[in-house]
């Protein structure tokens, strides 16, 4: 009898060492605003196509850094506002484009983001988050025949999501809508000379995400 208690503890043993609580050992949040991991690095696709990049780096629960780069092509208009003004500054004036507008840029989005559990099991976790952040980048433009010019983009959004992680391998999976306000400024050249242009607009994206976590 005491054989078959020892064989009986040693595979339950082996059992927990092999699936631990939420499955080959991944760690479980253990609280409601547990961090589920440290760092994660992948890719992102959607309104922004590029690099992502989350973190818990704040040592606070639930908060965390969501950062991504790379690039992304939008149209704009019709309609779209721009004030232009002279090379030599001399005159400036309003324009509504009546035609549809495009722009191509290179940009960072970093987000400050706050994140709790929605559901904590086996086989997977699944969290909401939300938060805000600025972009940042390099924008190219153009106007059919008209308008053409490259220069740069500042502006500032919210963010608001889900994420889900799998209990058996150390994937993670984010979709999140981030609606902002932007603007472009740039120095170019339209059918009537050079001139200076700021622009404003609405600015948004739906990306999704796929990131390993370490």
């Amino acid at each position: 009898m005491k054989r078959i208690g020892i064989i009986v503890c040693l595979l339950a043993m082996a059992a927990g060492v092999m699936a631990g609580p939420n499955g080959l050992g991944r760690p479980r949040v253990t609280s409601k605003t547990g961090n589920p991991y440290v760092h994660s690095l992948g890719g992102v696709i959607g309104g922004l196509n590029g690099v992502s990049y989350k973190g818990f780096i704040f040592g606070i629960p639930g908060l965390a850094l969501q950062a991504d780069l790379g690039v992304r092509l939008s149209v704009l208009g019709p309609r779209v506002s721009s004030t232009l003004m002279s090379a030599a500054g001399s005159s400036s004036a309003n324009v509504k484009w009546d035609r549809s507008y495009f722009y191509f840029t290179f940009e960072a989005n970093p987000n400050i983001v706050y994140q709790d559990l929605i559901y904590n099991d086996r086989p997977f976790w699944l969290s909401w988050y939300a938060g805000g952040g600025v972009s940042l980048g390099l924008m190219e433009y153009g106007l059919v025949n008209d308008l053409s010019g490259i220069g740069g983009k500042f502006g500032f959004n919210a963010i608001g999501g889900l994420e889900l992680g799998l209990r058996t391998a150390p994937v993670i999976f984010d979709l999140d809508f981030r609606p902002g306000y932007g603007m472009g400024f740039w120095t170019g050249t339209m059918s009537v000379g050079k001139y200076t242009s700021i622009m404003s607009f609405f600015d948004w994206a739906i990306t999704a995400s796929i990131r390993y976590q370490f």
